[in-house]
């Protein structure tokens, strides 16, 4: 069995970008897929909501391809339009599993 080239493996280690369009904000909004640590957080929340919101929370990226929103901004975004935050976190969980975002 061939050993790991872990070297090639960072350089390939980027993460993966997509826009959406998402008609209840208006516009396209770039999400990133997440990486292990956030999707072990996304996953261990309690409920289907909490999860929709922290992959928003993880997953949406402003112009520069940084978090959009703060660690402190879960309250914020489980108060916005829900069909906007279920579209863009099945999304964002759809990218991270290595799919095409359906709802994109």
């Amino acid at each position: 069995m061939a050993k790991v080239n872990f070297k090639e493996l960072r350089k390939t280690a980027k993460p993966t970008y997509q826009t959406i369009t998402v008609a209840e904000f208006g516009g396209d909004v770039t999400i990133k897929a997440l990486n292990v640590v956030e999707l072990t957080n996304v996953f261990q929340a309690k409920t289907d909501g909490d999860r929709m919101v922290l992959a928003v929370l993880f997953g949406v990226m402003d112009a520069k391809k940084e978090r959009e929103f703060k660690d402190k901004e879960f309250d914020v975004i489980a108060e916005m339009d829900a069909q906007a935050i279920m579209q863009i976190g099945t999304a964002i969980i759809e990218l991270s599993n290595g799919e095409t975002p359906k709802n994109g």
